[in-house]
């Protein structure tokens, strides 16, 4: 009878991890740009240059990171930002997402730790996208100033 519980609970375990760098510029002044957040292809790289919640994207326009249907990640984020006059924060945020027959949540409460912070408005979350399925990370910079933000998402994945 163990055996035979033992294969019945089998699961699919992986991992993967993402570093995310960016920077936004007017292209003929190289001055930052208030009011945007515009992220690299192919990454999930971002900056904010005004105190609006930002999400950073894995393609630089709409990818996020997708819950596959009938699965909980454990994830790990490490979230830091900097802006040119040294201003910078740190962040660790730890938690469990699920995928339950497409309605995604986050199971009980984060853990954030903010690690270094020089100015209080500046923050960093992660939040459930239940119409996409996905688990999000947003970022608050500062008005009128330019912040390039990096993060590194470590995740484990069940799925039964």
């Amino acid at each position: 009878m163990f055996s035979f519980l033992f294969l019945s609970a089998s699961f699919c375990v992986s991992a993967q991890e993402k570093t995310v760098k960016g920077k936004v510029t007017d292209s003929d002044t190289n001055d930052g740009l208030p009011g945007v957040s515009i992220l690299v292809k192919g990454t999930n790289r971002g900056t904010t240059t005004d105190a609006t919640l930002s999400e950073l994207f894995l393609d630089g326009a709409a990818q996020r990171m997708v819950v596959p249907n009938n699965s909980t990640w454990s994830f790990d984020a490490l979230v830091t930002c900097r802006a040119a006059d040294g201003t910078s924060a740190a962040y660790h945020i730890l938690g469990e997402i699920k995928n339950n027959s497409g309605t995604v949540t986050l199971g009980g409460a984060l853990t954030k730790t903010v690690l270094a912070r020089d100015v209080a408005a500046l923050d960093a979350t992660v939040i459930p996208d239940n119409p996409n399925a996905a688990l999000v990370l947003k970022v608050t910079g500062l008005a009128a100033t330019s912040i390039r933000w990096v993060a590194s998402v470590r995740t484990v994945e069940v799925n039964y």
